[in-house]
């Protein structure tokens, strides 16, 4: 969660980092999509992935650039919470 103040930064700052936590997460095995998102209104943002298993999930709780990403938002003032690794019930294609 953030300042509403922050939304900018924010965005600029998730944007910039884009490239190499892309590059990352995309070499880590399991990964079947990942989604970074930002409630306008909320000022709030979330990192939506699926994964093959609950253990390919947690692979994001030690990546590198995934920390370096955290790290520096935390500098702009946002606050997070835990990870959270959720077993899918089911889903809708369009």
């Amino acid at each position: 969660f953030f300042e509403q103040t922050l939304m900018e930064a924010v965005a600029a700052a998730v944007r910039e980092g884009r490239a190499p936590l892309e590059v990352a997460v995309k070499a880590l095995p399991g990964l079947l999509d990942f989604y970074m998102s930002v409630d306008v209104l909320g000022t709030s943002f979330v990192n939506v992935t699926v994964w093959e298993s609950v253990a390919a999930a947690k692979q994001l709780d030690t990546l590198a650039e995934m920390l370096a990403q955290r790290d520096m938002l935390i500098g702009l003032g946002i606050k997070f919470q835990p990870n959270r690794n959720y077993r899918g019930l089911w889903s809708v294609k369009p």
